[in-house]
């Protein structure tokens, strides 16, 4: 049996891609029958329902960091602010593997046939640093080695308005996954062709670094038939996925399509309590009582639900900032290339990149025109879901996540 252990500081809002990481693994195959036990360190004000809808004889959630994992994801703190922040995470993380470590000396004729295995999918440049301190206080500490798989999430590259490269950004990054690379049975992974290049580079390194499946999608999904639905939003409510122009989205493209046999899906959680998130939230409500069309759903997808609307859905829009997510990857849009989703892009950037990757079909359009190009792809609405034909790209990313996990752990 393989034990996976995820200390997961950014667990904590029932939203976003830490708790669909989770559901995708815990929905595996692998865990389901039970040759993967996993077990998730949260953070301590993480959502008491998500605890109870996700736990399972094969899965163990226990509440323990108090760190804010994304205080300083956007902005710069002082040298001094930053050093207290890694300090306290480096502790916490260290207190995982020494709680694994005692746990395992007191079971250990229950514990000689099983392999574990700690799983990082998100790390920013210092969560590497403490993470990296963490490893490095223990091994000098405990003879016991650990194994450590990192996924590369965050692009080391990042731009300004003016096209500039940001080289404190570049430079931190460098630091804290070279002090990472440095230690003991370390592995890492990257997400996507554009971050393997990127962390190649940054890590200067010889080898080629591999990749991983895409953590948010599963093989266990059901094929259901499509319908003439599109998605018009999932996912956390941030302005730069287009939150903030929503409604005016939904009016346009309800006013130019008339057809009465269609579904608009939006679906959001607002984990924070942004005044201009509750106005979008408050309008959009009323909007849909204006429209039985329209499908609105303000609260987190079940891994069932997830799959089951995008495996149903002909098409989505995608309204993403071109700046932000120049260089910045996207679960939902490997999610709609899973499903064989007609994309629709208001915008230019990582997003339009990769469908092209992974052979899409897609269309870019300004606000103008968009409800044109969805009506065109809701009227060539196929009657169930169409495989592409996999290139070697699809095939890499849109592997089995347990059964990857399980193979790439071997001795």
């Amino acid at each position: 049996m393989l034990k996976i252990i995820i200390p997961d500081p950014g667990l904590r809002e029932y939203g976003g891609h830490h708790p669909a990481m989770i559901n995708s693994i815990a929905n595996t195959p692998a865990v389901i029958n039970g040759e993967i036990q996993l077990n998730v360190f949260c953070n301590q004000n993480c959502s008491d329902d998500f605890i109870n809808e996700t736990q399972s004889k094969q899965v163990k959630i226990t509440k323990h960091f108090t760190t804010n994992f994304y205080q300083y994801f956007y902005q710069s703190p002082s040298l001094v602010s930053l050093n207290v922040y890694i300090n306290q995470l480096t502790t916490e993380y260290l207190s995982v593997f020494e709680q694994h470590t005692i746990n395992e000396q007191q079971d250990k004729p229950n514990s000689e046939n099983a392999r574990t295995l700690f799983l990082y999918h998100t790390l920013n440049a210092e969560h590497a640093i403490a993470l990296a301190s963490a490893i490095a206080i223990y091994n000098k500490r405990y003879s016991i080695p650990l194994r450590h798989f990192v996924f590369f999430m965050y692009n080391p590259v990042k731009h300004n308005e003016n096209g500039e490269l940001n080289n404190r950004h570049f430079l931190n990054f460098q630091l804290g996954f070279s002090l990472l690379a440095k230690q003991k049975l370390v592995q890492y992974y990257a997400s996507e062709d554009e971050l393997q290049k990127n962390y190649q580079y940054l890590l200067k390194s010889n080898k080629e670094i591999a990749m991983h499946p895409c953590g948010l999608l599963s093989q266990n999904s059901k094929k259901v038939n499509k319908t003439k639905s599109v998605i018009l939003f999932t996912g956390d409510a941030k302005v730069n996925k287009g939150f903030l122009t929503l409604p005016r989205t939904v009016s346009k493209i309800t006013q130019s399509i008339t057809d009465k046999d269609l579904e608009f899906i939006i679906q959001y959680t607002i984990t924070n309590d942004g005044e201009a998130l509750k106005k979008i939230d408050t309008s959009l409500k009323s909007i849909a009582k204006l429209d039985s069309r329209i499908k609105l759903i303000s609260r987190f997808w079940s891994h069932t639900e997830l799959h089951e609307s995008f495996a149903k859905a002909n098409c989505i829009v995608f309204n993403y900032d071109s700046l932000i997510y120049k260089n910045q990857s996207s679960g939902v849009l490997w999610l709609a290339a899973l499903y064989n989703v007609n994309m629709v892009f208001l915008t230019s950037n990582w997003l339009m990149r990769e469908a092209e990757k992974l052979d899409c079909l897609y269309s870019y359009c300004s606000n103008e025109n968009f409800s044109r190009e969805v009506h065109k792809y809701l009227m060539q609405n196929r009657n169930s879901f169409v495989k592409i034909l996999a290139n070697k790209y699809r095939k890499i990313l849109f592997q089995d996540i347990g059964s990857w996990l399980l193979e790439e752990s071997l001795p």
